[in-house]
Protein backbone atom coordinates (compact mmCIF):
# COMPACT_ATOMS: atom_id res chain seq x y z
CA UNK A 1 0.00 0.00 0.00
CA UNK A 2 1.29 3.43 -0.95
CA UNK A 3 2.24 5.93 1.70
CA UNK A 4 0.41 9.24 1.92
CA UNK A 5 3.46 11.07 0.60
CA UNK A 6 3.71 8.64 -2.34
CA UNK A 7 0.09 9.21 -3.26
CA UNK A 8 0.59 12.98 -3.00
CA UNK A 9 3.66 12.98 -5.28
CA UNK A 10 1.98 10.58 -7.73
CA UNK A 11 -1.12 12.76 -7.93
CA UNK A 12 0.76 16.06 -8.28
CA UNK A 13 3.11 14.74 -10.97
CA UNK A 14 0.21 13.19 -12.90
CA UNK A 15 -1.79 16.44 -12.77
CA UNK A 16 1.23 18.51 -13.86
CA UNK A 17 1.97 16.01 -16.63
CA UNK A 18 -1.61 16.18 -17.92
CA UNK A 19 -1.77 19.96 -17.84
CA UNK A 20 1.62 20.31 -19.54
CA UNK A 21 0.69 17.76 -22.20
CA UNK A 22 -2.53 19.63 -23.00
CA UNK A 23 -0.62 22.91 -23.38
CA UNK A 24 2.08 21.35 -25.57
CA UNK A 25 -0.52 19.64 -27.76
CA UNK A 26 -2.40 22.92 -28.14
CA UNK A 27 0.77 24.73 -29.23
CA UNK A 28 1.81 22.05 -31.70
CA UNK A 29 -1.67 21.53 -33.15
CA UNK A 30 -2.14 25.28 -33.54
CA UNK A 31 0.94 25.29 -35.75
CA UNK A 32 -0.34 22.32 -37.74
CA UNK A 33 -3.76 23.97 -38.07
CA UNK A 34 -2.14 27.04 -39.61
CA UNK A 35 -0.28 24.77 -42.03
CA UNK A 36 -3.47 22.92 -43.00
CA UNK A 37 -5.36 26.18 -43.52
CA UNK A 38 -2.57 27.32 -45.84
CA UNK A 39 -2.90 24.08 -47.77
CA UNK A 40 -6.66 24.61 -48.01
CA UNK A 41 -6.08 28.11 -49.38
CA UNK A 42 -3.60 26.73 -51.93
CA UNK A 43 -5.92 23.93 -53.02
CA UNK A 44 -3.99 21.07 -51.43
CA UNK A 45 -6.71 20.08 -48.94
CA UNK A 46 -10.43 20.37 -48.44
CA UNK A 47 -11.49 21.91 -45.16
CA UNK A 48 -13.70 18.96 -44.20
CA UNK A 49 -10.67 16.78 -43.34
CA UNK A 50 -8.87 19.26 -41.06
CA UNK A 51 -10.34 17.94 -37.79
CA UNK A 52 -9.49 14.32 -38.64
CA UNK A 53 -5.99 15.35 -39.68
CA UNK A 54 -5.47 17.12 -36.35
CA UNK A 55 -6.64 14.06 -34.39
CA UNK A 56 -4.26 11.79 -36.29
CA UNK A 57 -1.45 14.30 -35.91
CA UNK A 58 -1.98 14.49 -32.15
CA UNK A 59 -1.58 10.70 -31.90
CA UNK A 60 1.70 10.90 -33.81
CA UNK A 61 2.96 13.67 -31.50
CA UNK A 62 2.31 11.77 -28.27
CA UNK A 63 5.61 9.80 -28.22
CA UNK A 64 7.46 13.11 -28.53
CA UNK A 65 5.42 15.24 -26.13
CA UNK A 66 4.70 12.79 -23.30
CA UNK A 67 8.38 12.49 -22.18
CA UNK A 68 8.90 16.26 -22.02
CA UNK A 69 5.56 16.66 -20.23
CA UNK A 70 6.63 13.95 -17.74
CA UNK A 71 9.93 15.77 -17.17
CA UNK A 72 8.21 19.09 -16.54
CA UNK A 73 5.65 17.45 -14.27
CA UNK A 74 8.39 16.01 -12.06
CA UNK A 75 10.43 19.21 -12.07
CA UNK A 76 7.48 21.42 -11.12
CA UNK A 77 6.23 19.11 -8.38
CA UNK A 78 9.55 18.36 -6.70
CA UNK A 79 10.77 21.90 -7.28
CA UNK A 80 7.86 23.23 -5.23
CA UNK A 81 8.62 20.73 -2.44
CA UNK A 82 12.23 21.89 -2.32
CA UNK A 83 11.33 25.57 -2.56
CA UNK A 84 8.85 25.38 0.33
CA UNK A 85 11.28 23.33 2.48
CA UNK A 86 8.80 20.45 2.46
CA UNK A 87 11.49 18.12 1.14
CA UNK A 88 13.67 18.98 4.13
CA UNK A 89 10.83 18.02 6.46
CA UNK A 90 10.27 14.75 4.59
CA UNK A 91 13.99 13.99 4.77
CA UNK A 92 13.98 14.59 8.52
CA UNK A 93 11.15 12.07 8.79
CA UNK A 94 13.22 9.41 7.00
CA UNK A 95 11.87 9.87 3.48
CA UNK A 96 15.14 9.31 1.57
CA UNK A 97 15.94 9.98 -2.09
CA UNK A 98 15.23 6.38 -3.02
CA UNK A 99 11.68 6.76 -1.71
CA UNK A 100 10.91 9.41 -4.32
CA UNK A 101 11.33 6.90 -7.13
CA UNK A 102 8.51 4.65 -5.92
CA UNK A 103 5.60 6.91 -7.02
CA UNK A 104 7.53 8.07 -10.09
CA UNK A 105 8.04 4.49 -11.29
CA UNK A 106 4.38 3.71 -10.65
CA UNK A 107 3.60 6.45 -13.17
CA UNK A 108 6.55 5.84 -15.52
CA UNK A 109 5.90 2.12 -16.12
CA UNK A 110 2.32 2.56 -17.44
CA UNK A 111 3.55 5.46 -19.57
CA UNK A 112 6.31 3.21 -20.93
CA UNK A 113 3.81 0.53 -21.96
CA UNK A 114 1.43 3.11 -23.42
CA UNK A 115 4.17 4.80 -25.46
CA UNK A 116 5.44 1.44 -26.72
CA UNK A 117 1.97 0.63 -28.04
CA UNK A 118 1.59 4.07 -29.61
CA UNK A 119 5.12 4.32 -31.05
CA UNK A 120 5.34 0.81 -32.50
CA UNK A 121 1.78 0.22 -33.69
CA UNK A 122 -0.76 3.02 -33.23
CA UNK A 123 1.32 5.94 -34.57
CA UNK A 124 2.38 4.11 -37.80
CA UNK A 125 -1.27 3.20 -38.44
CA UNK A 126 -2.28 6.82 -37.79
CA UNK A 127 0.45 8.03 -40.16
CA UNK A 128 -0.75 5.67 -42.91
CA UNK A 129 -4.34 6.80 -42.43
CA UNK A 130 -3.23 10.44 -42.49
CA UNK A 131 -1.31 9.99 -45.75
CA UNK A 132 -4.31 8.28 -47.37
CA UNK A 133 -6.68 10.94 -46.06
CA UNK A 134 -4.44 13.70 -47.33
CA UNK A 135 -4.15 12.07 -50.76
CA UNK A 136 -7.94 11.84 -51.06
CA UNK A 137 -8.33 15.40 -49.83
CA UNK A 138 -5.87 16.62 -52.45
CA UNK A 139 -7.88 14.87 -55.14
CA UNK A 140 -11.12 16.44 -53.89
CA UNK A 141 -9.49 19.88 -53.85
CA UNK A 142 -8.42 19.71 -57.49
CA UNK A 143 -11.31 21.78 -58.80
CA UNK A 144 -12.74 23.45 -55.72
CA UNK A 145 -9.74 25.70 -55.13
CA UNK A 146 -10.18 27.83 -58.24
CA UNK A 147 -13.39 29.81 -58.10
CA UNK A 148 -14.52 31.28 -61.42
CA UNK A 149 -13.79 34.95 -61.85
CA UNK A 150 -11.06 35.19 -59.18
CA UNK A 151 -7.26 35.25 -59.26
CA UNK A 152 -5.61 32.66 -57.01
CA UNK A 153 -1.95 32.15 -56.13
CA UNK A 154 -0.19 28.78 -56.12
CA UNK A 155 3.29 27.62 -55.06
CA UNK A 156 3.74 30.57 -52.66
CA UNK A 157 2.97 33.13 -55.33
CA UNK A 158 5.04 31.62 -58.13
CA UNK A 159 1.86 31.05 -60.17
CA UNK A 160 -1.25 33.20 -60.51
CA UNK A 161 -4.25 31.34 -61.90
CA UNK A 162 -7.48 32.77 -63.29
CA UNK A 163 -10.48 30.70 -64.37
CA UNK A 164 -13.30 32.42 -66.22
CA UNK A 165 -15.97 29.73 -65.72
CA UNK A 166 -16.68 26.06 -65.01
CA UNK A 167 -18.42 23.73 -67.44
CA UNK A 168 -21.43 22.41 -65.49
CA UNK A 169 -21.55 19.21 -67.54
CA UNK A 170 -17.88 18.10 -67.45
CA UNK A 171 -16.77 20.25 -64.47
CA UNK A 172 -13.82 21.42 -66.58
CA UNK A 173 -12.36 24.91 -66.23
CA UNK A 174 -12.98 27.27 -69.13
CA UNK A 175 -10.75 30.10 -70.34
CA UNK A 176 -7.80 29.45 -68.02
CA UNK A 177 -5.00 31.99 -67.54
CA UNK A 178 -1.72 31.19 -65.71
CA UNK A 179 1.13 33.62 -65.06
CA UNK A 180 4.32 31.94 -63.86
CA UNK A 181 7.61 33.34 -62.54
CA UNK A 182 10.54 31.33 -63.90
CA UNK A 183 13.69 30.56 -61.92
CA UNK A 184 15.85 32.66 -64.30
CA UNK A 185 13.76 35.79 -63.68
CA UNK A 186 11.60 35.37 -66.74
CA UNK A 187 7.82 35.27 -66.98
CA UNK A 188 5.60 32.73 -68.71
CA UNK A 189 1.95 33.31 -69.50
CA UNK A 190 -0.14 30.30 -70.45
CA UNK A 191 -3.72 30.41 -71.67
CA UNK A 192 -6.05 27.57 -72.56
CA UNK A 193 -9.62 27.24 -73.74
CA UNK A 194 -10.25 24.56 -71.11
CA UNK A 195 -8.37 22.60 -68.50
CA UNK A 196 -8.40 20.54 -65.34
CA UNK A 197 -6.13 19.65 -62.46
CA UNK A 198 -4.45 16.33 -61.79
CA UNK A 199 -2.10 14.91 -59.16
CA UNK A 200 0.50 12.30 -60.08
CA UNK A 201 1.63 9.34 -57.97
CA UNK A 202 4.41 11.42 -56.36
CA UNK A 203 1.92 14.04 -55.16
CA UNK A 204 2.84 16.77 -57.67
CA UNK A 205 -0.11 18.91 -58.77
CA UNK A 206 -0.48 19.96 -62.41
CA UNK A 207 -2.83 22.12 -64.40
CA UNK A 208 -3.58 20.42 -67.74
CA UNK A 209 -4.60 22.88 -70.45
CA UNK A 210 -5.99 22.27 -73.95
CA UNK A 211 -5.98 24.39 -77.11
CA UNK A 212 -4.00 27.37 -75.94
CA UNK A 213 -0.89 29.54 -76.21
CA UNK A 214 2.22 30.02 -74.09
CA UNK A 215 4.25 33.25 -74.01
CA UNK A 216 7.77 33.13 -72.52
CA UNK A 217 10.26 35.95 -72.04
CA UNK A 218 11.64 38.60 -69.72
CA UNK A 219 9.70 41.71 -68.64
CA UNK A 220 12.49 44.01 -69.83
CA UNK A 221 12.71 42.43 -73.30
CA UNK A 222 10.54 42.45 -76.41
CA UNK A 223 11.49 39.06 -77.86
CA UNK A 224 8.82 36.90 -76.29
CA UNK A 225 8.61 33.33 -77.51
CA UNK A 226 5.09 32.32 -78.53
CA UNK A 227 4.03 28.72 -78.96
CA UNK A 228 0.69 27.05 -79.54
CA UNK A 229 -0.23 23.72 -77.97
CA UNK A 230 -3.02 21.18 -78.07
CA UNK A 231 -2.27 19.83 -74.57
CA UNK A 232 0.15 21.18 -71.96
CA UNK A 233 0.81 20.36 -68.30
CA UNK A 234 1.92 23.17 -66.00
CA UNK A 235 3.31 22.10 -62.64
CA UNK A 236 1.65 24.12 -59.89
CA UNK A 237 2.74 22.53 -56.62
CA UNK A 238 5.18 19.96 -55.31
CA UNK A 239 3.87 17.62 -52.60
CA UNK A 240 4.12 18.95 -49.05
CA UNK A 241 7.12 17.76 -47.05
CA UNK A 242 5.13 15.42 -44.81
CA UNK A 243 3.63 13.66 -47.82
CA UNK A 244 7.04 12.91 -49.37
CA UNK A 245 8.43 10.57 -46.72
CA UNK A 246 6.13 7.61 -46.01
CA UNK A 247 8.49 5.64 -43.75
CA UNK A 248 6.60 6.84 -40.68
CA UNK A 249 3.64 4.74 -41.81
CA UNK A 250 5.59 1.50 -42.26
CA UNK A 251 4.74 -1.14 -39.66
CA UNK A 252 7.41 -1.89 -37.05
CA UNK A 253 7.56 -5.54 -38.13
CA UNK A 254 8.58 -4.53 -41.66
CA UNK A 255 11.20 -2.11 -40.32
CA UNK A 256 13.05 -4.99 -38.64
CA UNK A 257 13.98 -6.52 -41.97
CA UNK A 258 14.43 -3.27 -43.86
CA UNK A 259 17.26 -0.96 -44.87
CA UNK A 260 19.48 1.24 -42.68
CA UNK A 261 16.86 3.96 -42.92
CA UNK A 262 14.18 1.55 -41.71
CA UNK A 263 16.27 0.45 -38.73
CA UNK A 264 16.97 4.09 -37.88
CA UNK A 265 13.22 4.74 -37.89
CA UNK A 266 12.68 1.76 -35.57
CA UNK A 267 15.31 3.02 -33.12
CA UNK A 268 13.67 6.44 -33.25
CA UNK A 269 10.32 4.92 -32.33
CA UNK A 270 11.88 3.26 -29.28
CA UNK A 271 13.42 6.54 -28.13
CA UNK A 272 10.25 7.96 -26.56
CA UNK A 273 9.40 4.97 -24.34
CA UNK A 274 13.03 4.52 -23.23
CA UNK A 275 13.34 8.22 -22.38
CA UNK A 276 10.41 7.98 -19.95
CA UNK A 277 12.35 5.58 -17.69
CA UNK A 278 15.50 7.69 -17.94
CA UNK A 279 13.54 10.84 -17.07
CA UNK A 280 12.05 9.14 -14.01
CA UNK A 281 15.64 8.51 -12.85
CA UNK A 282 17.34 11.80 -13.71
CA UNK A 283 14.55 14.35 -13.13
CA UNK A 284 14.50 14.12 -9.29
CA UNK A 285 18.24 14.74 -9.31
CA UNK A 286 17.89 17.74 -11.61
CA UNK A 287 15.10 19.09 -9.38
CA UNK A 288 17.20 18.92 -6.18
CA UNK A 289 17.56 22.49 -4.88
CA UNK A 290 18.16 24.50 -1.74
CA UNK A 291 15.20 25.63 0.35
CA UNK A 292 13.55 28.81 -1.00
CA UNK A 293 15.54 28.53 -4.22
CA UNK A 294 13.57 29.50 -7.31
CA UNK A 295 12.44 26.25 -8.92
CA UNK A 296 12.16 27.65 -12.43
CA UNK A 297 15.94 27.89 -12.79
CA UNK A 298 16.11 24.13 -12.28
CA UNK A 299 13.29 23.66 -14.77
CA UNK A 300 15.23 25.62 -17.38
CA UNK A 301 18.33 23.54 -16.72
CA UNK A 302 16.33 20.33 -17.13
CA UNK A 303 14.88 21.57 -20.41
CA UNK A 304 18.40 22.32 -21.70
CA UNK A 305 19.57 18.83 -20.71
CA UNK A 306 16.59 17.28 -22.48
CA UNK A 307 17.16 19.46 -25.56
CA UNK A 308 20.75 18.19 -25.82
CA UNK A 309 19.46 14.64 -25.38
CA UNK A 310 16.87 15.04 -28.16
CA UNK A 311 19.42 16.60 -30.52
CA UNK A 312 21.83 13.74 -29.90
CA UNK A 313 19.04 11.32 -30.75
CA UNK A 314 18.53 13.16 -34.03
CA UNK A 315 22.27 13.07 -34.78
CA UNK A 316 22.43 9.37 -33.91
CA UNK A 317 19.47 8.63 -36.17
CA UNK A 318 21.19 10.43 -39.06
CA UNK A 319 24.37 8.42 -38.43
CA UNK A 320 22.32 5.22 -38.49
CA UNK A 321 20.78 6.17 -41.83
CA UNK A 322 24.22 6.88 -43.31
CA UNK A 323 25.74 3.69 -41.91
CA UNK A 324 28.19 5.50 -39.61
CA UNK A 325 26.77 3.52 -36.68
CA UNK A 326 25.72 -0.10 -36.72
CA UNK A 327 22.21 -1.26 -35.75
CA UNK A 328 23.54 -2.92 -32.59
CA UNK A 329 24.85 0.40 -31.31
CA UNK A 330 21.77 2.22 -32.56
CA UNK A 331 20.72 5.07 -30.30
CA UNK A 332 21.57 3.22 -27.09
CA UNK A 333 24.73 5.28 -26.66
CA UNK A 334 22.59 8.43 -26.34
CA UNK A 335 20.39 6.81 -23.70
CA UNK A 336 23.57 5.63 -21.92
CA UNK A 337 24.86 9.22 -21.76
CA UNK A 338 21.70 10.37 -19.99
CA UNK A 339 21.93 7.42 -17.61
CA UNK A 340 25.57 8.29 -16.86
CA UNK A 341 24.53 11.87 -16.13
CA UNK A 342 21.98 10.58 -13.63
CA UNK A 343 24.56 8.31 -11.98
CA UNK A 344 27.02 11.20 -11.80
CA UNK A 345 24.45 13.45 -10.13
CA UNK A 346 23.54 10.71 -7.66
CA UNK A 347 27.19 10.20 -6.76
CA UNK A 348 27.68 13.95 -6.34
CA UNK A 349 24.70 14.38 -4.05
CA UNK A 350 24.60 11.10 -2.16
CA UNK A 351 27.88 9.28 -2.85
CA UNK A 352 26.05 5.96 -3.31
CA UNK A 353 25.25 5.86 0.38
CA UNK A 354 22.15 4.32 1.81
CA UNK A 355 19.00 6.19 0.94
CA UNK A 356 18.16 6.36 4.63
CA UNK A 357 20.95 8.85 5.24
CA UNK A 358 20.43 11.93 3.13
CA UNK A 359 22.40 15.11 2.97
CA UNK A 360 19.98 18.03 3.16
CA UNK A 361 20.82 20.82 0.66
CA UNK A 362 22.41 23.76 2.52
Amino acid sequence: MLKTVDRFILREVALSLGATLVVLLAIVLASRLANYLTQVANGLLVKEVILRMLVLQSIRFLPVLVPIAFLLGIMLTLGRLYQDSEMVALTACGYGPGEIYRPLLLLALPLLVLLLLISLWVAPAAATLQFELQARARQQAQVSVFNPGTFREAANGRHVVYVAALDPASNEMLQVFIQSRESDGGVAITTGDRGHQEVDAAGNRFMVLYDGYRYEGRPDALDYQVSRFDRLRVKLEAPPAEAIGKREGVTSERLLAGSRQDLAELHGRLGGPVSVLLIAFVAPLLARARPRENRYGRVLGAILVYAVYINLLGIGKAWLEKGTLGPLVGLWWVHALLALLALGLWWRYYGFRSSERVEVPA
